[in-house]
């Protein structure tokens, strides 16, 4: 149970303006977008121009006329009123309104964001939560102590007692806004573009949000290191409580977290790591510097589910899975190998939404490791082809006649998508059964030898590798057309291969007692 006072947290920022404030705003907004004369300003100046308005505010549209044809002279004509005025009107028809951003606190010295543009309703009957965490890598750990933490908090806090303030395009953010939404919860988004044009794909949060805002009149405006600071100044600055998980000290989340504390202090629970580390000594600034308003949040210790506690569908469905032994001798020339790897982000086939999900409910899967990939496949019987490694759109099955004793020869650490090349684990299936199917080598040739290749023959193709370049014949690539299903493969013509006794008792006890399993050392002699 969380502290009561979240209940008693103050409503503040961003304020709805009043229809004439919100209606001059929209024209100036719609003129500041249209003219020739100001297309030359970026964000921070045209927002300074806003607050002027809003510190001056004419009361008739008479006045706020005169007031722009004051302010922008010739470049303001009396076409340029009425379709500025026309274009007010439509985006009220629209639903889109303006509020005060309630950022600056009259600070004079940063002009931006002085209003935000917004759709919905901006309730603030209820407290609004953020929270906060640095960047992550894009392989999650689903047992990490900051997510372990952050399913811990949104389980325990009474939803009767907050509302949610989130965005999009950062992994956090969108755990937080997939979490209101599923539950159907109080839930305001702050977006990283600009809500005057149309929403990027992506964006279904977004609309199942009670309100909407931005602080941008135009994507184009700030560059996009600059568009995420200021979304986190919106939201540090809309949110009356505040969760910290883990930041970097003088990082940028850090900094406007210090900034805000310092200007109008808030409840803050800060994630106690128990060890200092370079990833979260911001929690320990926050905590010694506002004691007052900073509280450690230590979490209760999670049930963790067994992972053999999968879905009665999922562990039925290897029931058909014969023989949990393999051979001491493999004759291993006579397989082919399909290498599992990482999948950071959703799986092949899943939305965003679902793989939200998983990490919210700690599902066994959901670092979508190599090894899970491994265990997918096998509870699904399949292994799911795919287009995005070679020309054309023909979806394919990648194998190799390398076994896994001689991964050696073409693992290697890949800095680019910070992974290994290669996994030591897979499954392997008879190259006799392979070819039935239709499984050829992969065909290596230049760019030239693509239009030679029979139509039905192009799925084969890879670039031969120029000097210098990666040497993608080394791989011994063979390639299949469409997913295989493991249910048509004979006992005996395929087996599963993973590097440690651990994995195999992962599999296992994920998949069931009857998989054909085979460990084997990493770096073995030939």
């Amino acid at each position: 149970m969380l502290p009561s006072s979240l209940q008693t947290a103050e409503h503040s920022a961003p304020i709805p303006l009043d229809p004439e404030a919100e209606f001059a705003t929209l024209v100036l907004c719609a003129f500041l977008g249209r003219s020739a004369a100001a297309h030359r300003l970026d964000g921070p100046a045209r927002h300074a121009i806003l607050r002027k308005l809003l510190s001056s505010m004419p009361g008739t549209e008479t006045e706020l006329r005169e007031w722009m044809l004051a302010r922008f002279g010739k470049s303001f004509t009396g076409q340029s009123w009425d379709l500025c005025r026309s274009l007010a009107n439509r985006w009220r028809i629209d639903g889109i309104k303006a509020a005060d951003a309630g950022v600056l606190e009259d600070s004079e010295d940063v002009p931006c964001p002085s209003v935000l543009l917004y759709k919905g309703n901006l309730s603030r009957r209820l407290p609004r939560l953020a929270v906060f965490n640095s960047r992550k890598p894009l392989a999650i750990l689903p047992d990490a102590g900051w997510i372990k933490a952050l399913r811990s908090f949104l389980r325990d806090v009474r939803h009767e007692n907050i509302a949610y303030a989130s965005s999009g395009g950062t992994l956090t953010y969108e755990l937080v806004a997939a979490h209101a939404s599923r539950a159907s919860l109080p839930l305001l988004m702050a977006a990283p573009f600009s809500i005057l044009e149309p929403s990027p794909p992506g964006s279904e949060h977004y609309r199942k949000a009670c309100g909407t805002f931005s602080c941008l009149l135009s994507n184009n405006l700030c560059p996009k290191a600059q568009k995420l600071v200021c979304r986190d100044r919106i939201l540090a600055a809309a949110s009356q409580v505040h969760l910290v998980l883990e930041l970097r000290e003088g990082g940028n989340i850090c900094t406007i977290l210090e900034e805000r504390q310092k200007k109008s202090p808030r409840i803050q629970f800060v994630l106690d790591p128990g060890k200092k580390t370079s990833s979260n000594a911001g929690n320990y600034t926050l905590l010694q510097k506002f004691p007052g308003y900073s509280k450690k949040y230590n979490p209760p210790a999670p049930v963790v589910p067994a992972l053999g506690n999968l879905p009665v569908s999922r562990r039925s469905a290897i029931q058909g899975c014969s023989g949990d032994r393999v051979p001491e001798k493999i004759q291993w020339h006579k397989f082919l190998y399909h290498y599992t790897r990482g999948c950071p982000g959703p799986w092949p086939g899943q939305s965003r939404a679902e793989y939200l999900f998983t990490l919210i409910d700690a599902d066994p899967l959901s670092g979508h490791s190599a090894l899970d990939t491994l265990i997918r496949i096998v509870t699904e019987r399949r292994i799911r082809a795919d287009s995005k490694m070679v020309r054309g759109i023909e979806p394919v099955v990648s194998w190799t006649s390398i076994p896994p004793n001689g991964i050696g020869s073409i693992r290697r650490w890949n800095r680019a998508l910070i992974r290994w090349t290669v996994e030591p684990c897979g499954i392997a299936v008879s190259r006799k059964f392979l070819r039935t199917l239709g499984a050829k080598p992969a065909a290596y040739a230049r760019d030239s030898g693509y239009v030679l290749l029979p139509e039905h023959e192009k799925f084969r193709f890879q670039v031969k590798s120029s000097a210098g370049a990666i040497a993608w014949a080394a791989e011994r690539e063979w390639r299949l057309k469409g997913d295989l299903e493991i249910a048509l493969i004979g006992d005996g013509d395929w087996f599963v291969f993973v590097s440690g006794e651990k994995e195999k008792e992962r599999v296992i006890d994920s998949a069931g007692p009857g998989i054909p399993i085979k460990t084997f050392d990493l770096d073995p002699d030939p």
